[in-house]
């Protein structure tokens, strides 16, 4: 390797930190949010309300932002890797990079997907702004 391509590699692993400390982030905002949600149903069941319940849809709705972000970073990244495999004669590299584009793809979709039930169910609690009389409820 020369030195260009050593200053790449190195650039690619500080992005790879930055966006694994996204993930810790993102595990830190899902882990106060269950905090909050544990502290609801202690005073649920001791019968005492807090005066206001702590927002647990941002915190779910920041943790999910920034895993998609960092899982696109991953993904680009191996996609990034897929084309070099495929340049190459190597058909170990072909097969892992084929299988890890694969993986991150299904990692992705699934974080997609939790995201879009996030936004649903908290869309279903909030009343309709244009429904009318006249429409029933979704």
């Amino acid at each position: 390797m020369d030195r260009e391509e050593l200053g790449e590699a190195l650039g690619t692993l500080n992005d790879s930190i930055f966006f694994i400390v996204v993930i810790i982030g993102s595990i830190l905002l899902s882990w106060l949010a269950l905090l909050y949600q544990r502290q609801q149903l202690r005073d649920q069941i001791e019968g005492t309300r807090c005066a206001e319940n702590a927002p647990i849809f941002p915190l779910r709705l920041g943790a999910s932002a920034l895993v998609i972000a960092a899982l696109l970073y991953f993904f680009r990244l191996g996609l990034h890797r897929r084309e070099e495999a495929c340049q190459g004669d190597d058909p170990v590299e072909k097969r892992s990079s084929w299988l890890n584009t694969v993986a991150s793809v299904l990692v992705l979709a699934a974080s997609l997907l939790r995201l879009e039930d996030l936004l649903f169910v908290e869309s279903s609690r909030q009343p309709a702004l244009l429904e009318t009389d006249d429409q029933p409820p979704v």
